[in-house]
């Protein structure tokens, strides 16, 4: 237990940290308290493909159920779907990624928590219209434009392609496949 103790209080940062930004929004904004469009969801998301990435999968796989068990339990069987495409499908983000996204007609990438952090999951987009509608209702930022995706924008997170994009073709012959 004591290995996850730092990433149980980074998450209980991040979670704080959310919380008192959407209390500090004008009216009665709040995130989209539905199965996939869930804030709160997003981060213990991050945080617990994280613990994946670092080899405590057990741990990391129990954090994302738990929440998902607690808030959205009809949805308990798509999440267990989830956690695997996720853990095998995420892409470094690199010089060469980000010339590829430029070339597809990408803009920028949208992230799944905010503000972004190194466990984030960031998403190519290819127009603002793409973005999650609940999230255009949000005075925050969720978007960074590709040409921003430089220096340490780079170290944020990993690229993941919803279901439904197109694959991106690579430089080297190559080309990344979207998870379904």
């Amino acid at each position: 237990m004591e290995t996850n103790y730092p990433y149980q209080e980074i998450l209980a940062d991040r979670i704080h940290a959310l919380e008192q930004v959407l209390e500090s929004m004008p009216g009665e904004i709040h995130p989209g308290r539905r199965y996939g469009e869930d804030l709160f969801q997003e981060e213990f998301r991050s945080m617990g493909l994280r613990l994946i990435r670092d080899g405590l999968d057990r741990e990391g796989e129990s954090l994302i159920l738990a929440y998902t068990e607690k808030h959205y339990p009809e949805n308990i069987q798509e999440e267990r779907l989830w956690i695997p495409k996720m853990v095998r499908y995420p892409n470094a983000i690199t010089d060469i990624l980000l010339d590829n996204l430029h070339a597809e007609g990408y803009v920028g990438l949208q992230a799944n928590t905010i503000p972004f952090y190194e466990n984030a999951l960031l998403y190519p987009v290819k127009s603002v219209e793409e973005t999650e509608a609940f999230l255009l209702t949000l005075p925050i930022c969720t978007i960074i434009p590709l040409s921003e995706v430089v220096g340490n924008f780079k170290q944020l997170g990993l690229l993941y392609f919803k279901s439904g994009s197109p694959s991106i073709n690579l430089a080297n012959g190559g080309s990344i496949q979207v998870a379904e």
